[in-house]
Formats: C-alpha cells, sequence, structure tokens
C-alpha cells in the first residue's frame, strides 16, 4: 500500500472543497472522500492533466470527465512525489498539458506518417489518445449504435432479458457518464463486450455460466469501465489509423467519421491491450466499491472462467492478456474492499438478487 497522502477534491456537482485521501497507484490515483459525500474515485493516468505549475508542497490535477473535478495534493515535498510515480506523464511536470486542439490532429497524424517503423508503434498510441479526447460525442453515439446494429443484424435481440438486465444494471450506483443500453442476444459463444458510446452486449450463454448476482456485476462493471474509458472507441481508431493517417494529411477531416463508421464492424476481430483490460479491471473493482457491492466480485468472475477455461475458449476473459491469475493477484492486492467509504451509495443488494434469479431463469 502507497503513502496517504491529504488533499481536497471539488466537482461541478460538488463545488464546495471536500477533504480527501489519496493513494498513489501504478494505474492511477486513488480517492477517498474523508467528507460529505464520501464518494470514492480511481483516476487513470492517461485522463489526468493539468494547466498549473506544480511546487514543493502542492500539486493540482484536473480530470478528463464531464464532472471537471479537481484534486489538489497537500504533501511535503508534493511535486517530487508525484514525479517519482509517474515520471513519463505529462502531469507530473513542471507545466501541466491539457488537450491539443481537434484542429491540430491533421498535423500530428501527418507527423506520425512520416516518422521511421519504430516511432510509428511509439507514437500512435499517443495520437490515438488525443484523437479519442477529441471525439465528437454525436459521432460516438452513432458508432455505437451502428455496431449495435451490426451485431443484432442475424442475431435477434432477447427482449425479455435485455429488459431485465437493463434494469439490473441500472439499480447499480455508480458514475455513470453515458446514458446506457444493454442488450441480450441469442448466440452460441460465451462473452459480453462494450461498444463506443453506453452500449454493452450480453450473449446469452455466458448467464449460465455465472453463479452469483456480484459475478454479473463484475461483467458489467469490467465492461462499463471499457466504456468509460473509451476503450472501443480508441481500438477503433487504431484498427483505421492508416486511413485515418491518409485522410487527416490530405485535409479530409470531414472523411473521419465516414472512415469509421464505414469500418464499425472491425471492432469484433479487435483486442484490448494489456493495459486497457488491467484498467477495466481495477475500473470496474472501484465501480463495485462505490455501488456498496463487494468488489471482490470481479475476482469471483475470474474465478469462475478460470474454472471453465477448457469449456470456455472463446470468452474475452480468458483471451485476453494478462492471464487469468495475474489479474486477480492485482486487483486482490489493491484490497478495493477496505477502500469501500462507509456512506457509499448502497445498490438495493435484495433487488439485485431477485433480478439475478429472473435473469437466471
Amino acid at each position: 500500500m502507497t503513502e496517504t497522502l491529504r488533499g481536497t477534491y471539488s466537482d461541478k456537482q460538488h463545488p464546495e472543497t471536500t477533504g480527501c485521501e489519496i493513494h498513489f497507484e501504478p494505474e492511477g490515483i486513488h480517492i477517498r472522500l474523508t467528507e460529505e459525500p464520501y464518494a470514492t474515485h480511481f483516476w487513470n493516468v492517461d485522463q489526468i492533466w493539468t494547466d498549473t505549475h506544480h511546487n514543493d508542497t502542492l500539486c493540482i490535477l484536473r480530470y478528463s470527465s464531464p464532472d471537471d473535478p479537481i484534486l489538489k495534493i497537500y504533501a511535503r515535498r508534493a511535486k517530487a512525489q508525484l514525479v517519482r510515480h509517474y515520471a513519463q506523464y505529462a502531469f507530473a511536470q513542471k507545466e501541466g498539458t491539457r488537450y491539443l486542439a481537434f484542429s491540430r490532429l491533421a498535423s500530428i497524424f501527418a507527423a506520425v506518417a512520416l516518422l521511421s517503423v519504430v516511432a510509428y508503434f511509439v507514437l500512435l498510441p499517443l495520437a490515438v489518445d488525443v484523437a479519442v479526447r477529441h471525439f465528437p460525442s454525436k459521432l460516438e453515439q452513432e458508432l455505437g449504435e451502428k455496431c449495435l446494429a451490426l451485431y443484432t443484424l442475424d442475431q435477434p435481440i432477447d427482449s425479455a432479458k435485455s429488459e431485465l438486465v437493463q434494469t439490473f444494471f441500472d439499480s447499480l450506483h455508480w458514475e455513470k457518464t453515458y446514458p446506457y443500453r444493454i442488450v441480450v442476444i441469442g448466440s452460441d459463444n460465451v462473452n459480453a463486450f462494450a461498444l463506443p458510446a453506453g452500449h454493452i452486449v450480453v450473449l446469452r450463454p455466458i448467464l449460465n455460466e455465472l453463479d452469483s448476482y456480484e459475478s454479473f456485476a463484475a461483467l458489467l462493471a469490467h465492461e462499463s469501465a471499457h466504456v468509460e474509458l473509451r476503450h472501443p472507441t480508441k481500438s477503433l481508431v487504431r484498427g483505421v489509423s492508416t486511413s485515418l493517417i491518409l485522410a487527416l494529411a490530405l485535409g479530409d477531416a470531414g472523411g473521419v467519421g465516414n472512415i469509421l463508421l464505414q469500418n464499425a464492424e472491425m471492432l469484433n476481430s479487435l483486442t484490448y491491450s494489456r493495459r486497457m483490460e488491467r484498467q477495466a479491471d481495477l475500473s470496474g473493482a472501484c465501480y463495485l466499491a462505490q455501488a456498496g457491492v463487494d468488489p471482490r466480485g470481479m475476482i469471483r468472475l475470474m474465478e469462475v472462467f478460470k474454472k471453465h477455461a477448457s469449456r470456455l475458449q472463446n470468452i474475452e476473459f480468458i483471451n485476453s492478456h494478462p492471464a487469468l491469475d495475474t489479474r486477480i493477484d492485482y486487483i486482490r492486492e489493491q484490497q478495493f474492499e477496505n477502500k469501500l467509504p462507509e456512506t457509499a451509495i448502497q445498490s438495493d443488494t435484495l433487488a439485485l438478487k431477485r433480478l439475478w434469479e429472473q435473469i437466471k431463469q
């Protein structure tokens, strides 16, 4: 466990500064409010930024979120501690960096196209992050809707199950940026996956493999984390990066949206990086803690898949990296169950159990 630092937290919903405890962790910053509303937040490193200078006793950080949260860290040698943990990130340096304007994306992608093959693979993930941060919400919504339409073209939606699963998801009270739509479709595969802008698809056979409402909540939390971190959109942008670079280099900014929409079906074959899966695991466990659901449900979910690994070869949790044992270990190390605020917004456990029983029927 890292050293506990003290600071204050505020956002648009709670403009009054609130005292908090802060832990620096490899994948981000864990924040626990010690005053009303006693929430818990997990900031992923690739969405943290700053527009101020740090000094020896105060660091001010911001997070890419509609609530525009601000974290002020008060500590002796505050800047040195921030640099020690996150030296490779811009927000830890003397000058913070706000996001580049969308109009500058053409020059960024054109520059990447002219670099050597080695530089291409180093700079491309950074360019994708910048592009997605400025991604128009309307286009992302259209992309999500088209992806969903493609997946349900030959596999109709199970309306009854979808309604129950949607109610189950809506009963889990963690911070959600998007208006979510959860659908259940028939399939021979055992899987669930996230699409852009709040769409989550659950393939019906996976419901038979889970043994508790906590493990199902963990599955939805994991996929919700992918959505909130915009992993589906990032994966698609990276998958069609060559076409995007050419369009932007030629000044055809309007063609970007068409390229993405035309290649929406690529999401079916794209996989997430090890870093993305780790972020979704940790953020998902944090979501469960926020909702008052035992975050060890994430561990239970992976243990279920591990038990049936020989039979479930096509599922994301088994085929993705890192390995299940590794993921179980690093979630366990975070001890999310000990970070649950006493006044967390408690989900209705009895209602969730009843819904889960109906879903399993």
